[in-house]
């Protein structure tokens, strides 16, 4: 959180927040847990956002498996994907 600049799309913020997603190749071996798609609350306001929530249940949304791991260490080699 950087509180010496107002954020640009939220002027009523107190600061600016960025927020960042890393993907990296990762180890085979010792991947850890499988991460989740999502909270069942993250998953409602997802689907009530998209007017979708009479066809999609957010349970079942937030269930969802992913190929993502909680904890994965990286790729020994250091190679990234093409």
């Amino acid at each position: 959180m950087d509180r010496s600049r107002p954020d640009p799309w939220v002027p009523t913020a107190d600061g600016r927040e960025l927020v960042v997603t890393v993907h990296y190749p990762a180890a085979r071996h010792g991947a850890g847990r499988p991460a989740r798609y999502a909270t069942t609350e993250e998953a409602r306001l997802l689907v009530r956002g998209l007017g979708i929530e009479s066809s999609v249940p957010a349970g079942e949304l937030a269930s969802m498996r992913t190929h993502s791991r909680v904890g994965a260490r990286p790729a020994a080699d250091g190679r990234h994907p093409p």
